[in-house]
């Protein structure tokens, strides 16, 4: 309270400081959050080091730039960058949802643990009160 009393007498007026929070700096840019994501889609998901190994020859053998900096990352940094909400918006793979169809013809019948034909566990696939 008295910084603040200090502060009103001396300037005349009483203003909330920024709150600036200490960060990290950033490594991965978004173009090589981009190019990960590139990869990732193209190579649809590998493990961690089989991601890694594939980074590291695109820019050793192949000689691309923009895996620079990516050819050196360690496996559990890059599972903290899939991980992140940059990656995600990039990386996104949106399917429509389709309808699940009942019955023996897809191999998934409800019908009851006895083997009896009635009416299954969640809903009647031979028809509501057959017997």
């Amino acid at each position: 309270m008295t910084r603040l009393i200090r502060q009103y007498r001396s300037e005349g007026v009483v203003e909330a400081a920024a709150y600036r929070r200490r960060r990290f700096p950033v490594k991965y840019t978004e173009a090589d959050i981009a190019a990960l994501a590139e990869v990732d889609r193209t190579h649809e998901w590998l493990s961690g080091p089989a991601t890694r190994y594939i980074l590291k020859r695109e820019y050793e053998e192949f000689g691309k730039a923009k895996y620079e900096r990516l050819a050196g990352i360690p496996v559990t940094h890059l599972h903290n960058v899939r991980g992140s909400a940059r990656y995600r918006k990039m990386a996104g793979k949106w399917e429509v949802t389709r309808p699940a169809r009942w019955g023996s013809e897809n191999g998934g019948s409800r019908n009851r643990k006895d083997g009896r034909d009635s009416c299954g566990w969640i809903r009647c696939i031979k028809g509501i009160g057959k017997e």
